[in-house]
């Protein structure tokens, strides 16, 4: 668990499963913001948690560390060793601008730099603006076709 405080209001970030709000990050594939994304069946939804590493972004709402709110997600999609594959970046729009998703990346480096034989990190997103984002907080580059060799496969979406 990691913990961030910004104007006197604490964050958590955990990557505890009973802590994850199902609700919450339902909720959030339905919006506008995760436009790559869609709610998912329960039964689906479960098994993508159980094959990730999903951090939920947590509000303290009193001194109790029990009593939270979610208001973020990211989602490692990872072998532990080798490879994380960064999505479902996502934190409530009335909460932007807090350094929230810096925290979360922050996050995010602990568990893939605690792996043992990490190749790389990967994400996709057709947000130019947050490319810059991304390569700073997670030390991402942009690949062009073929640059060193390798070349980015990608499945249209829908196909």
């Amino acid at each position: 668990m990691w913990v961030y405080t910004h104007d006197g209001q604490e964050y958590i970030v955990s990557n505890i499963a009973k802590d994850i709000s199902h609700g919450f990050v339902q909720s959030a594939f339905g919006t506008s913001a995760m436009d790559w994304a869609n709610p998912l069946a329960p039964e689906d939804f479960q098994t993508m948690l159980d094959n990730s590493c999903v951090f939920g972004l947590l509000r303290k709402t009193s001194d109790s560390s029990s009593s939270t709110t979610q208001i973020g997600i990211a989602r490692l999609i990872t072998d532990y060793v080798t490879l994380a594959y960064v999505t479902d970046v996502y934190i409530d729009p009335e909460y932007q601008g807090r350094g929230l998703a810096c925290f979360m990346m922050s996050c995010c480096r602990d568990v893939i730099g605690a792996m043992p034989a990490v190749r790389g990190t990967m994400l996709c997103t057709s947000r130019d603006a947050l490319i810059p984002f991304y390569e700073r907080e997670l030390g991402v580059r942009v690949h062009p076709q073929g640059e060193n060799g390798f070349s980015i496969l990608i499945t249209p979406r829908n196909h």
